[in-house]
């Protein structure tokens, strides 16, 4: 394993904001969105699954709003755990306050209020976000910041709480109505691009029709070769061409010739996800010495097919051990008692 430096891959997971300094390929999209953001309240972000769209906000955009004049609240969800007991109003207006508060509030405090209310009640101090329902007045247009609501995965309004289809309506009337409350307010829904077609049922009951939108398009092979070669170009870049080759080898699409004969050919397009986990596993599997990374050394992962098999298969493998840990854990215990 190399052990010179932490791996500046990250697999599988998103990147978070820590991760920036190995964050490449993205660089136009970063500045587009950071504009509309500064020009717009309302904004859909959306591009397919796994394209890289929270990875972009958590270490291009969102540290460059809290270097401007922009208060960015904690990356907010509609999806969580209804709390027993508690009668809630709209579920996911519930569970979009509740995750930027982190769970941290009692959950009757907040189970009949709106979005509205709850930004205006919102506050911060040494321990986090906090609310106040005194407030009738929202700090920040106190102070006249900038205030930036992310709401992450958005489609599980649609995915999730399946039988409170009929409170649709009134989320979005809620973020309608804290738009017009703070005129410092930005919202930003992101989506992957296969649900657009159920929120553009809602579009009339936001500010502009939700007109203001931004696609994220596929990671490029130039995109793609940033990602690779950028993060380690420092520490131990690779030789010459073997980036190359290891993006057009991930680009590989199996097409069929006359006959049904199937073929990989180049495609335009690499998938992140594929790109880290491949990327992970040539880091992983470096010889300690060394000042490049080689041919051979890409030939010792193989190919991409492969790399992404011993991976995966090496996940499985450490996930099945800890829950027979875990497993054994718990009848020790029952013994015990």
């Amino acid at each position: 394993m190399n052990t010179i430096v932490k791996n500046p891959y990250v697999g599988p997971r998103t990147f978070q904001k820590e991760d920036g300094a190995f964050f490449y390929g993205r660089e136009r999209e970063a500045r587009d969105l950071l504009a509309l953001i500064s020009s717009e309240k309302l904004i859909l972000f959306y591009a397919q699954s796994g394209a890289g769209k929270s990875s972009l906000l958590n270490t291009r955009v969102i540290p460059e709003l809290e270097q401007g004049d922009f208060e960015v609240l904690p990356v907010g969800r509609v999806l969580g755990d209804l709390p027993e007991g508690v009668q809630i109003e709209n579920v996911y207006a519930f569970n979009l306050m509740n995750s930027i508060l982190q769970q941290k509030t009692e959950p009757a405090v907040l189970a009949h209020k709106t979005i509205p209310e709850f930004l205006a009640g919102l506050d911060i101090n040494d321990n986090g976000y906090y609310f106040d329902a005194t407030r009738t007045s929202g700090v920040n247009q106190e102070l006249h910041w900038r205030r930036v609501l992310i709401i992450d995965q958005f489609e599980e309004i649609f995915t999730t709480q399946l039988d409170a289809w009929l409170k649709h309506g009134d989320f979005f009337r809620q973020v309608a109505q804290a738009l017009q409350d703070d005129p410092y307010l930005t919202v930003i829904l992101i989506m992957r691009d296969d649900y657009i077609a159920s929120l553009d049922l809602y579009a009339h009951l936001l500010p502009g029709g939700l007109r203001t939108r931004y696609y994220m398009q596929r990671l490029t092979r130039e995109a793609a070769l940033k990602a690779v070669k950028n993060p380690v170009e420092n520490i131990r870049p690779f030789a010459e061409g073997i980036a190359e080759k290891l993006v057009e080898d991930l680009s590989g699409i199996l097409v069929h010739k006359a006959g049904g004969i199937p073929e990989v050919q180049s495609g335009q397009y690499v998938e992140p996800v594929q790109l880290q986990v491949v990327c992970f596993s040539l880091w992983q599997n470096l010889p300690p010495n060394g000042t490049q990374i080689t041919g051979n050394d890409l030939l010792e992962v193989g190919d991409v097919n492969q790399s992404l098999e011993v991976f995966y298969n090496g996940r499985v493998a450490a996930v099945a051990k800890e829950k027979n840990f875990l497993n054994a854990s718990s009848v020790s215990g029952s013994i015990m008692n």
